[in-house]
């Protein structure tokens, strides 16, 4: 069974909130489940450290995690309990950083995670972000993640972070950063199946969506799918084009593609996804994602259902989905 770590995280912080935590506590019960949501493997040395040694002028000190990307030291984490106020311990935290020259930081109560950057000037500045675990977009914590160094790095340096504490509209900042980080995550998997997939079987499945797309939207194929595709580097079996429809859904970020407001067709008042169906029954097919019920729109015409299927290729790089070329070549002749 496939755990949700971020869920998991969140029940933890409640059940802490009530009982006497420890950092320890916060550290294995929040701290490590979110760096596990974020794509950190925190059982492998060289991605992370925990009690990382900092030699200072007169003592020396340590902080909880550093993640590492290719050996150096990419980002420092610091983890306080639950209870304690971050701004307490900021600047011990950043001088921390200074020390070992780690230009970015994270310091965390489980509750708030704020991101410091030692290379700005002004020192109201060196917090460039903060999140509530309980955000709309805490998915940019994962931006403690190495693989995702150059977008923190861009995130950090552009204008519309926080300045001198003055907000500056950054939700576009937020949105674009979030975007980023989930086409490089799915870049990332696509990549991994990849590896995997036999010459002659990558050679076959060569046809994207945006090929297929361009031939099927004025013609009903509705009889002629395809017998199996590539879905993220694996091959699946097709019945029929809903098939696809579905599994693709699954493999987006539910929560996502809900807060997308997807409309079956522009100007409809019925939502492709829902949580509560918006029609008669007859109209919907259910799908069980993650532990959460999804209604899915799909009594339409092929042209509607390939119309939406292209809504959701939109949330995956082009290579993601593939079709056959044999069978595509031999659809072509049959509409000549």
């Amino acid at each position: 069974m496939k755990i949700n770590f971020m869920k998991r995280a969140k029940g933890n912080l409640e059940i802490l909130k009530k009982a006497s935590a420890t950092e320890q506590d916060v550290k294995r019960f929040i701290v490590e489940p979110i760096m596990l949501w974020a794509g950190i493997d925190i059982y492998d040395p060289n991605v992370i450290q925990e009690e990382y040694s900092v030699q200072q002028i007169e003592n020396s000190a340590r902080v909880d995690y550093v993640i590492l990307l290719n050996g150096a030291p990419q980002i420092a984490i610091e983890t306080k309990n639950i209870s304690e106020e971050l701004d307490k311990s900021l600047n011990q935290f950043i001088d921390y950083c200074n020390y070992r020259n780690v230009r970015f930081g994270l310091i965390t109560n489980g509750r708030e995670w704020w991101f410091v950057d030692k290379t700005k000037r002004d020192s109201q500045d060196q917090v460039f972000l903060k999140i509530e675990l309980g955000s709309e977009y805490i998915e940019l914590v994962k931006l403690m993640n190495p693989y995702f160094s150059d977008i923190l790095t861009a995130f950090s340096e552009d204008p519309r972070t926080i300045q001198n504490e003055r907000s500056v509209k950054p939700q576009s900042l937020y949105e674009e950063t979030i975007e980023k980080i989930q086409k490089r995550e799915l870049r990332i998997r696509v990549q991994e199946t990849q590896k995997s997939m036999p010459p002659l079987m990558e050679n076959e499945f060569s046809v994207t969506f945006k090929e297929l797309f361009g031939f099927a939207s004025n013609r009903d194929l509705t009889r002629y799918f395809p017998p199996s595709i590539i879905l993220g580097g694996k091959r699946i079996e097709i019945r029929n084009w809903r098939a696809i429809l579905f599994n693709l859904i699954r493999s987006c970020d539910i929560d996502t593609l809900l807060e997308d407001d997807i409309r079956i067709a522009p100007g409809s008042g019925y939502h492709l996804i829902t949580l509560n169906k918006e029609a008669p029954d007859n109209r919907y097919s259910t799908l069980e994602i993650d532990g959460i019920t999804i209604y899915v729109y799909t009594t339409f015409s092929f042209n509607y259902l390939i119309n939406n299927i292209n809504k959701i290729t939109r949330y995956f790089p082009e290579d993601y989905i593939k079709f056959p070329r044999t069978w595509f070549e031999k659809i072509k002749q049959t509409f000549q």
